[in-house]
């Protein structure tokens, strides 16, 4: 099966904070079986995010978000993929 990894966060463009994840979960999903199509890093702005989401989806139906997913008034993803998905939180 196909998917993709997109990852959230302002840090990890402006190089605040080296981006691992993306890179280990590509290698464990490769190991299952699964064909990693696309990997993608934005902001945290619900609009970035969104944007993201559209790219990743275009690729593979099944979506893995990283970051963005904290306390802090930053973390927009989960409102950001509810709002494209037409979901309430």
């Amino acid at each position: 099966m196909d998917s993709s990894i997109l990852v959230v966060g302002n840090e990890i463009l402006d190089g605040t904070v080296r981006e691992e994840n993306a890179s280990w979960l590509a290698g464990r999903l490769s190991a299952l079986g699964f064909r990693v199509r696309r990997i993608g890093v934005v902001g945290d702005g619900i609009e970035e995010i969104g944007e993201g989401l559209d790219w990743v989806l275009r690729g593979s139906p099944l979506v893995f978000v990283c970051g963005g997913l904290g306390g802090t008034p930053d973390d927009r993803t989960r409102e950001a993929v509810a709002r494209k998905l037409g979901l309430r939180l």
